[in-house]
């Protein structure tokens, strides 16, 4: 595995599904372009190292790479190239259920992914990091643009600050959303048989759901609510959610 030179550095969005984490990769690629010109920055979303590593566009660049589950590649690969790690949790029961409604996962299979990515966002947690929790909606507040630029060592102007979080506000998102299938067809793929994405932002058809915090509990019956609290119980406790 190669080290990229010192002059090009990595940004890793790590999150947990529906935690707001394409948010974050949005603000963290157009933060990095505003810094360093959009021909020196590449942003990706991948789940496998070698994706990244056999991308062409991704050497002598400043790469945003917007993951939910690293595989076991990925802790050589920050260390080498001392990446940058922007965690973002969210309670995994209303992960896995964001998961059902937009995308019509099934619930184990939402289940499962989620604890994936929960494995891989605990891993990190021991490392130096920048974390968000979904829950103090992080996302409409224009002060986590700033903290994020900070973090990164990113001087970015304050104008250029407010116009990016204006960019990405809930609303704006959910009609940019909506309006997928009027982007150039070369930036839309599908996501299954229910919903497309655009492949810059990475933002889906039904990209927003209703954003509501604890909805499981009304949403699930007491038995799936025992199930996902008997899965979710390890890291309900590591990541400070209460259990039913």
């Amino acid at each position: 595995m190669s080290r990229p030179t010192a002059a090009y550095g990595v940004t890793a969005t790590i999150g947990v599904y529906g935690s707001a984490s394409t948010w974050v990769f949005n603000v963290v690629r157009e933060l990095a372009i505003a810094q360093h010109g959009a021909d020196k920055v590449h942003a990706i979303f991948s789940d496998t190292l070698q994706k990244v590593l056999e991308d062409p566009q991704a050497r002598d660049r400043h790469l945003v790479w917007k993951l939910h589950r690293p595989d076991k590649g990925w802790p050589l690969f920050a260390a080498l190239t001392r990446a940058r790690v922007i965690l973002t949790v969210r309670d995994p029961r209303d992960a896995m259920l964001s998961m059902m409604q937009r995308f019509g996962s099934e619930m184990d299979a939402a289940c499962a992914a989620v604890l994936q990515a929960l494995r891989g966002i605990a891993e990190n947690s021991a490392s130096p990091h920048f974390g968000l929790r979904y829950e103090s909606r992080f996302f409409d507040r224009p002060e986590t643009v700033r903290d994020l630029a900070h973090y990164l060592g990113l001087s970015v102007a304050e104008a250029e600050q407010r116009r990016i979080f204006e960019t990405y506000r809930t609303e704006r998102v959910r009609q940019f959303g909506l309006a997928i299938d009027t982007l150039p067809p070369e930036r839309v793929k599908p996501v299954g048989d229910v919903s497309r994405y655009d492949v810059v932002t990475q933002i889906h058809h039904a990209h927003i759901g209703d954003q509501r915090i604890g909805k499981w509990r009304d949403q699930f019956d007491a038995e799936q609510r025992r199930i996902v609290n008997a899965r979710f119980a390890p890291y309900l406790r590591a990541f400070g959610y209460e259990s039913e």
